[in-house]
């Protein structure tokens, strides 16, 4: 006897739930996927050698969400094992074996990851979800099963092609003017108007976190730098003198360090004031004193949110790695926190800038490892913002990890707290979010029939088809225009993948004759 069409339907979904949800633990675990080796990893297996930590960090909230991450996978593995005829007792032993596995193969590639940490009791919760996924199988799958089959049979009632145009059209309007409202977060806006630039240190009430150490120059741009151009810069290559030239540039000797070359910035003080003989030493910053505009700078903040770009590069010299927070560079208001700042903390540099998006959320600061190590060592600095992503080149070489803001980051920080390493990420899910439910429709469409000309106008199969290949171009033409970032080829690439894999996915599990 045949197998109804409903059951046929739910079985199908076992398909999809065990790829989306592979595929999205994947990704939440292993993203930036960037594996590097190193000697803490000895032998082929952790599990014998100690690598994995018996316990880390970890409160209730992260284990409820390894709980949660791996109940799907549970769910989609009981449903297709029952489907085959599987008993309850081996198919709850197959699952949690299944996700433990699973769990503990991820934990060991975490280890290759520098940005992750892996850990037992991730192995323990993860596995855990998979044994809540089949307990929510064998409890309400059918239900659940029955339920997503009818939304899918009743999509598939009514979704023609040119249904699924137009029903498009109203979707990639309500996301593409939700995107522009959110791309704008990333610009430069809300810095005090009358900006002042302080050498050393920028908070008047606590004058022992004054940073010490010595400031050799110090340039800022309206601009973004290109990246042959950042790292000819500060690798001091006879090729950098074609860089356009900054609109302020202190030192690079220390008689012309209180003087802008350009004279777009006013001229640097000491506070408190010192004397004639300290001044004549080479500038360097004890904590006791530091450099200050004379007067502020209104037409810098003017040219910074016309430009929505900045590039800042200071040459200095720490006088201590161990300094608890240091500020070595900051501009805005005097009595404020900056509206820019460059500062050392411990051996670590780093940098905050004020945005819509990190305007309350001062941790949403980029913060590099290990710079400062060596006191006394000259390090050469430059920061580059495009209009969305920041990049960082010290002594000629470019930092390779990201940090790039933009309408991803901006709508996960109404959900939770954004975290700088995973800014990345939060901009791939926004584009899965967008492009993968999209696909869906246009396969769901797709079963009506064959191609082009048979029931269906060959116009609508043209919009379609449109719909596919413009669609994600024109959301990046709309976020260049919200942001003034560069146009990103590569997320347009991407955003037709998912476009593409939602597409695919519905139709996992059906065979030819399913689908027609």
């Amino acid at each position: 006897m045949p197998t109804p069409t409903s059951e046929r339907t739910s079985f199908s979904w076992s398909d999809r739930i065990l790829l989306l949800s592979a595929a999205g633990i994947l990704f939440l675990t292993l993203f930036p996927f960037h594996f590097i080796s190193h000697e803490r990893v000895s032998g082929l297996f952790p599990f014998f050698h100690g690598q994995m930590r018996e316990g880390k960090s970890s409160g209730a909230l992260d284990a409820f969400l390894n709980v949660l991450l791996f109940a799907p996978f549970g769910f989609g593995l009981a449903e297709k094992l029952r489907e085959k005829g599987k008993l309850r007792a081996a198919t709850l032993a197959s699952v949690w074996v299944t996700g433990a596995l699973f769990s503990y193969t991820i934990e060991v590639l975490q280890i290759y990851v520098p940005s992750r940490d892996s850990g037992w009791g991730d192995v323990i919760t993860n596995s855990s979800g998979s044994v809540v996924g089949y307990l929510g199988y064998e409890l309400y799958g059918k239900w659940v099963l029955g339920i997503l089959g009818e939304i899918e049979n009743v999509l598939r009632s009514f979704l023609r092609p040119r249904t699924a145009a137009l029903l498009l059209l109203a979707y990639f309007g309500i996301w593409f003017a939700a995107s522009y409202q959110l791309q704008t977060t990333t610009r430069l806006r809300g810095w005090d108007p009358n900006p002042i630039l302080v050498l050393g240190n920028d908070t008047w009430n606590r004058p022992w976190q004054a940073w010490k150490g010595r400031v050799l120059s110090l340039a800022i741009w309206d601009r973004a730098i290109p990246d042959q151009a950042a790292i000819a810069l500060t690798s001091k290559a006879t090729d950098a003198a074609a860089v356009d030239s900054p609109i302020a540039a202190y030192g690079p000797s220390p008689r012309l360090l209180q003087q802008d070359s350009m004279k777009f910035f006013p001229a640097l003080a000491w506070r408190p004031a010192v004397g004639p003989q300290v001044q004549a030493e080479s500038l360097a910053l004890q904590g006791q004193a530091w450099l200050v505009s004379e007067e502020p700078a209104p037409q810098l903040v003017a040219r910074l949110e016309k430009s929505n770009r900045f590039s800042v590069q200071i040459t200095c010299i720490p006088g201590t790695s161990g300094e608890p927070d240091g500020r070595i560079v900051s501009i805005g208001h005097p009595a404020a926190p900056g509206d820019l700042t460059v500062r050392q903390k411990g051996p670590s540099l780093v940098f905050w800038f004020h945005t819509p998006l990190s305007a309350r959320h001062a941790q949403l600061a980029w913060t590099v490892p290990g710079v400062f190590t060596t006191a006394g060592q000259a390090r050469d600095i430059l920061y580059t913002y495009d209009g969305s992503s920041l990049s960082l080149f010290l002594d000629g070489k470019k930092e390779e990890r990201p940090f790039r803001l933009g309408a991803g980051p901006a709508l996960a920080r109404s959900v939770r707290r954004i975290k700088p390493g995973e800014l990345e990420g939060y901009s791939d899910i926004y584009y899965a979010l967008i492009f993968f439910p999209a696909g869906i429709v246009l396969g769901l469409a797709a079963r009506k029939t064959g191609g082009p000309g048979e029931s269906s106008g060959t116009a609508d199969w043209l919009l379609l088809g449109a719909l596919l290949i413009v669609a994600p171009w024109l959301l990046e033409i709309l976020l260049v225009r919200a942001g003034s970032r560069p146009f990103l080829a590569g997320e347009a690439d991407l955003s037709l993948a998912f476009f593409v894999a939602g597409a695919l996915w519905i139709n996992a599990g059906l065979s030819p004759m399913k689908k027609a």
